[in-house]
């Protein structure tokens, strides 16, 4: 978890051989607690979002980042995404930052300089962890996977081209995604000329989506420090959804908060009421910046 940004990167590139991105495409991290019942994006969305990340990220040469985690609306629509694009002969990256505290399979016994065959079954449990399923549909097993304990495993989404395994939890997964954005998306990586532009895409999400959201719109946030555009997609459910009907003008519930009901619970209402609010101001704030630069 310690990493730094710059080793990782040079691993990507000098060992992986990644040709060096030209955008940074970045979706949701992993979810802090288990959900509640999202219902399933439609068909023909979750068609339209896997042709256009395929599509965005051949063209513009990019890494897209996930969280890996197969019950995540996010990192699978990155996994369709590039079955999608592998079939047309694309191969951009897809990267997963992944905690390896939540992973289903055990890899402590696992040794530098071999050979892992992730999902062969030699990787076991730990005691009194609860297998999450591999979609997110399967909402109700979904939240019945949460164990006593707190320890809620996560299958890998095995259509992403890497995966960077992160010791420890979300903490240390989590920051060193941050890292690796911020350094890439910081400078000129690929030297076309310009500084490496970055996106935040959000598709579904929890209250762990919302913090995200927020601290890429805000640039003196110590965890991006800079601040980039956001791309909602609204009838993805979740906290995707909540940000388009709090912050969007032409949305019927303009800056009404969410109440409690059986997709938003205390914790998650309590959350929107301390977030949006500040998600939607610094979105004006970014819209009049852009204006000025116009």
């Amino acid at each position: 978890p310690d990493s730094k940004a710059d080793v990782v990167v040079s691993l990507l590139v000098e060992t992986w051989k990644l040709e060096t991105p030209c955008a940074v495409l970045a979706l949701p991290p992993s979810a802090a607690s288990a959900a509640l019942d999202r219902p399933a994006m439609s068909p023909r969305l979750d068609l339209i979002l896997r042709r256009g990340l395929a599509e965005a990220a051949r063209q513009t040469h990019g890494w897209v980042f996930t969280c890996g985690e197969r019950g995540s609306f996010g990192a699978q629509t990155a996994g369709h995404a590039q079955a999608y694009g592998y079939n047309l002969g694309f191969e951009s990256p897809f990267i997963a930052v992944v905690a390896g505290d939540r992973m289903l399979e055990d890899m402590s016994e696992v040794q530098n300089g071999k050979v892992h065959h992730y999902g062969s079954g030699s990787g076991l449990l730990p005691p009194g962890a609860k297998r999450v399923p591999s979609f997110p549909r399967a909402s109700q097993a979904r939240a019945a996977g949460k164990a006593a304990d707190g320890l809620t495993k996560q299958d890998l989404d095995s259509r992403h081209t890497h995966f960077i395994m992160v010791d420890g939890g979300l903490e240390g997964a989590d920051g060193l995604r941050d890292r690796l954005e911020y350094y890439i998306s910081s400078q000129d990586v690929s030297g076309d000329g310009i500084q490496t532009p970055k996106l935040i895409i959000v598709i579904n999400g929890d209250a762990s989506t919302l913090e995200w959201v927020r601290g890429g719109l805000d640039d003196k946030d110590p965890a991006t420090l800079t601040a980039v555009p956001v791309l909602v997609i609204a009838e993805s459910g979740g906290a995707a959804s909540d940000i388009w009907r709090y912050c969007s003008p032409e949305s019927d519930t303009y800056l009404e908060l969410p109440t409690v009901d059986s997709r938003h619970d205390e914790e998650y209402v309590a959350a929107c009421a301390r977030l949006l609010p500040e998600i939607e101001e610094l979105g004006k704030i970014g819209r009049a910046s852009c204006r000025e630069r116009v």
